[in-house]
């Protein structure tokens, strides 16, 4: 795996900071074992190489400032700008095996529902990741959710996925991960209307032909 180059940078003004972006640099934090929390900074292009790829929560080894200091880091967080969701920070923890942290995993959505693929509901997934706690070495890189078996206004929450003992969740067991809603006028059954209608229409034939013989 890539190391991660990072350099340390002193505390500035938001302007610097807009400079450092515009010039192709990330501005970073790093939260070092018992050290608080450095400043830091990386090339863009580095970090698209280092970090791209294939999603999933995954430990990375980093050199600070070109150093003989070797860590390991995960990504704790990820910041976005609200409208362009351009990434303007990354925040980076710094790990041991037996450390016990909270962090977001993501989920990975295998599957399409076969409601979604005749047409007859929408699919919808209201949350990519969920905050757990546990040691590092027991850290999923993902949760995989299979959604082939969702129906019609179904739905798949916290609760029903299976995690390790080890591993705490740290939101509610009702969170929805999935659901499906069912597209308007897809319910409706007509062959079963058009029964009801034909035999009220029956009875009132036959009344019809009561009256008439009685006369």
């Amino acid at each position: 795996m890539s190391v991660i180059q990072v350099e340390t940078r002193p505390k500035t003004s938001s302007a610097e900071v807009n400079r450092l972006r515009k010039s192709g640099v990330l501005p970073m934090a790093l939260i070092e074992r018992g050290e608080g929390t450095r400043l830091i900074k990386a090339d863009v292009t580095h970090l698209r190489k280092v970090l791209g790829g294939k999603g999933g929560l995954k430990i990375f080894p980093l050199s600070l400032d070109d150093d003989d200091r070797k860590m390991n880091v995960v990504v704790k967080q990820i910041d976005r700008h609200a409208v362009s969701r351009k990434v303007t920070s990354i925040v980076l923890q710094e790990v041991a095996e037996d450390d016990v942290i909270k962090i977001a995993v993501p989920l990975v959505f295998e599957g399409t529902p076969e409601a979604v693929t005749k047409g007859l509901a929408s699919l919808m997934t209201p949350v990519y990741e969920i905050m757990v706690q546990a040691q590092v070495k027991n850290l999923p890189e993902s949760f995989v959710i299979q959604l082939g078996e969702l129906g019609e206004n179904d739905r798949i929450i916290l609760s029903e996925i299976a995690v390790s003992d080890d591993l705490t969740l740290l939101a509610s067991p009702e969170t929805v991960l999935a659901t499906t809603v069912q597209l308007r006028g897809m319910d409706l059954d007509l062959g079963e209307t058009e029964e009801g209608e034909e035999g009220e229409e029956g009875e009132e034939g036959e009344g019809s032909d009561e009256e008439s013989s009685d006369e």
